[in-house]
């Protein structure tokens, strides 16, 4: 699956107010201010997770899987390793 460029700036934004939240709680609870960077945003194949990975993570990676329920039930794994997180395409169930 290929996103186009406003699909691509649209998950951006989302993920991007996401991160913003989860900082501002963390500063808060620390007393620290947290640094972010703009996430990248891409969709990979199951089987081609691991060499895409690679390109940007080193060491091991963490996996949280976030399930959303209405109508359908849809899942969106985010991976997570020492410089960031990815979140992969959300799969229907």
């Amino acid at each position: 699956m290929e996103l186009t460029a406003s699909q691509t700036d649209a998950l951006t934004e989302l993920i991007n107010i996401g991160y913003a939240r989860a900082a501002a709680a963390l500063s808060e609870l620390t007393g620290h201010r947290i640094s972010l960077e703009v996430p990248e945003v891409a969709v990979h194949q199951i089987p081609e997770i691991a060499e895409s990975l690679q390109r940007v993570v080193q060491g091991d990676v963490v996996s949280v899987n976030q399930v959303f329920s209405r109508t359908d039930q849809w899942q969106r794994p985010a991976l997570a390793g020492s410089r960031g997180g990815h979140a992969s395409e959300p799969t229907a169930h």
